[in-house]
C-alpha cells in the first residue's frame, strides 16, 4: 500500500509539471496620472501575464500645457500597438499622430 501512495503521488507531480502554464489576463486602470505638462491620462488596458503583451485598451488623455491636445487611445483610434517599444514591460499605442508610450517594471 505504501508504494502505491507513492506511485500516486510521483504521477500526479509528473502530470503537473508536464501541463502547460495558462496565461491569465492581468487587468489595469489608471488613475491620478498626470504628465509633466498638466494633462492627465485615465482608462483601463489588460495584459497577457505571461508575455506582458497589451491585448485591450482604452485610455483618455487631457491636454496640458504643450501644444498636444487630449486623445483617446482605443482599438478604433490607436489600432496600432507595438509591445516592449522602450523595454520590456512596456507598450506604444499609435494613431497616426501623438503616441502614448507606456512603460512599467510592473507589468
Amino acid at each position: 500500500m505504501k508504494k502505491l501512495v507513492i506511485g500516486s503521488l510521483a504521477l500526479a507531480i509528473s502530470a503537473a509539471a508536464s501541463a502547460p502554464v495558462l496565461a491569465s489576463i492581468i487587468n489595469w486602470t489608471l488613475e491620478g496620472v498626470t504628465f509633466d505638462d498638466g494633462g492627465t491620462a485615465s482608462g483601463t488596458f489588460s495584459t497577457d501575464s505571461s508575455t506582458g503583451d497589451i491585448v485591450s485598451y482604452d485610455i483618455t488623455t487631457t491636454a496640458g500645457s504643450s501644444a498636444l491636445s487630449g486623445r483617446e487611445y482605443d482599438p478604433t483610434t490607436a489600432p496600432f500597438v507595438v509591445n516592449n517599444q522602450s523595454g520590456p514591460n512596456s507598450f506604444a499605442l499609435l494613431t497616426g499622430g501623438p503616441y502614448i508610450n507606456l512603460t512599467s517594471s510592473t507589468l
